[in-house]
């Protein structure tokens, strides 16, 4: 339903959740959010699977925009799909958006971290994203899902790698069919902790995304647990989801 929708329907709702219509609007949020709560900000252009490569250069331009506009803000960094860079349609291709998009944002002390969509795009988004860390791109990460199956053999391979890897865990979005991946939500709550823990005792630099107070507070257990200072922990939230005496308990 949500899908033949018109956006004039759909923006009273998705307003709670995005920071903006425009790159201005949510710079603006992002600094306010860290100015009165220091709070930092990952700023993400909403749109995947484009049909054309005309709907793919608008969302790369966008992002060039955002690069340019967010420079040196040490309060921000990108998150992008990589489907929007053209990834069904030719993933060469995309690699190839990637890496300039990285390159220009390394120029702009900026990070760009790819989001993980549906299970079908995970082994090309682990290959760019291994092209791009080989390359001497520190500046880029990615986001493995907690339900799916293959994640721990993909968070193990991602420690192996030479070049390193900054992984953002969660749980994920996308409904996968049973024979890729978890179908009980508590059943993928622990496996995130699981893999969480067994990330950071590898040296990874993972980062949780997560509004369950159970996972966050887990999150936090297994640091102290491990040693882990707190302020190499990282909780990410959506905009518009806040949990304030969660944020104060991080």
């Amino acid at each position: 339903i949500i899908k033949r929708l018109p956006g004039f329907m759909l923006y009273p709702i998705a307003r709670l959740y995005i920071a903006g219509t425009t790159r201005e609007q949510a710079i603006a949020l992002a600094q306010k959010l860290w100015h009165e709560q220091g709070v930092y900000s990952v700023i993400d252009h909403l749109g995947e699977d484009p049909q054309t490569w005309g709907e793919v250069e608008s969302y790369v331009k966008e992002y060039r925009e955002l690069c340019s506009s967010c420079a040196d803000l040490r309060y921000v960094y990108l998150s992008a799909k990589l489907s929007g860079l053209g990834q069904r349609l030719n993933e060469a291709l995309c690699q190839f958006r990637a890496l300039t998009l990285v390159r220009l944002a390394r120029t702009r002390g900026l990070f760009v971290r790819w989001d993980m969509e549906d299970h079908t795009l995970v082994d090309s988004t682990m290959s760019i994203h291994q092209a791009l860390r080989l390359a001497g791109y520190a500046e880029t990460g990615l986001v493995l899902q907690s339900r799916l199956l293959r994640t721990p053999d993909d968070l193990r391979e991602l420690a192996e790698m030479r070049g390193g890897a900054s992984i953002r865990l969660c749980i994920g979005i996308y409904n996968e069919p049973p024979e890729v991946a978890l179908q009980d939500k508590p059943a993928m709550k622990r496996r995130l902790l699981n893999l969480l823990e067994e990330g950071w005792q590898a040296g990874l630099d993972v980062r949780v995304a997560s509004h369950d107070p159970d996972v966050v507070r887990g999150a936090l257990a297994i640091a102290r647990k491990i040693g882990k200072q707190m302020s190499e922990v990282e909780i990410q939230m959506l905009y518009g989801v806040p949990d304030f005496s969660m944020q104060q308990e991080v």
